[in-house]
């Protein structure tokens, strides 16, 4: 509803994912270690900033993060055209 008490309803639109990327990253939050399995391309650690506090190249079945500070990261995975974005907490 608009300020003025009147309404318009926007269009649908489909949405259709695809490549059924399915990814396996544990633990979350993580203490010392990140395990990567099956896993192309490239990881990378982003902080609240958009700056990249670090990043492997994939495959790496275990990323050591003991030198990363706590927080609460972006962990973004690369490979191609292919980008996946979650959240990752560091303790």
């Amino acid at each position: 509803m608009d300020f003025d008490g009147g309404y318009t309803y926007s269009p649908i639109e489909a949405v259709t994912l695809s490549g059924g990327t399915i990814w396996n990253v544990w633990p979350n939050p993580a203490h010392d270690v990140l395990h990567l399995p099956d896993l192309e391309g490239r990881a990378e650690l982003i902080d609240i900033t958009g700056r990249s506090i670090a990043a492997v190249q994939l495959p790496q079945a275990a990323w050591d993060i003991r030198a990363i500070p706590a927080g609460s990261y972006l962990l973004r995975i690369v490979n191609g055209n292919t980008v996946i974005t979650r959240q990752q907490v560091i303790q």
